[in-house]
């Protein structure tokens, strides 16, 4: 039977937001911060199991906090991230418990995730062993040749948008970030990437939505 865990990576500082409270703590309309909207669509799932938080160490006293506040009683752990978000998820994969068998990976600033996507991407992670949220690419996407030029426009048809959650087999996922830190390898962009660098297991697109934002940039706010 498959124990599903999500790990919400959240110790970044979110410097492109330019305010001065850190993005996943900024105050939405009812009140909570921006973590906690995330956080709820976990609390909710069934499949989840349990909920590893990752944060800066200053955060955590915080965090647990108003975790007992809020009633999140799914974040059993909330340990401290890293410099990089690479090294907040390994540190989170090491406080997963024995039984857990596939991992949940999620943007703390992603918050409009609907559950049906997350179904979709808990059922493929289980069948496939790998699975991450994308939705096709709307927009013609060119590519620079480092002086300001195009260089080539690539196939459309061909190009996803990648969100997450992303979700592996907690084996999979762990050999993979394992073999990343050995190799001194910090600069993958999402965890799926360093699946695909690390092993030879395929990883499956599931398709997402495309309201599944992330919160970034101050216009990302309404």
């Amino acid at each position: 039977m498959s124990v599903f865990w999500a790990l919400i990576p959240a110790a970044g500082s979110g410097s492109r937001m330019g305010t001065a409270v850190k993005k996943q703590f900024l105050p939405m309309k009812d009140g909570r911060e921006l973590l906690f909207h995330t956080l709820d669509i976990f609390q909710r799932h069934d499949a989840v199991s349990g909920i590893v938080l990752p944060v800066a160490e200053e955060d955590i006293p915080f965090c647990q906090k108003r975790c007992a506040e809020l009633g999140f009683t799914k974040v059993i752990q909330v340990v401290s991230g890293g410099a990089t978000r690479q090294e907040s998820v390994r540190k989170g994969l090491a406080a997963l418990p024995h039984d857990c068998t596939h991992v949940i990976i999620h943007d703390a600033a992603r918050p409009f995730l609907d559950l049906s996507s997350l179904d979709r991407v808990l059922a493929d992670g289980e069948r496939y062993g790998a699975s991450i949220l994308a939705v096709p690419v709307k927009d013609t996407i060119k590519m620079d040749d480092g002086n300001g030029f195009v260089r080539m426009t690539p196939d459309r048809s061909a190009l996803w948008s990648v969100q997450t959650p992303q979700v592996f087999r907690k084996d999979l996922i762990l050999e993979a970030h394992r073999a990343a830190f050995l190799a001194g390898d910090a600069g993958c962009t999402d965890d799926a990437q360093v699946v695909e660098r690390y092993t030879n297991h395929p990883v499956r697109l599931t398709l997402g939505a495309y309201s599944n934002l992330k919160i970034t940039t101050p216009e990302d706010l309404p």
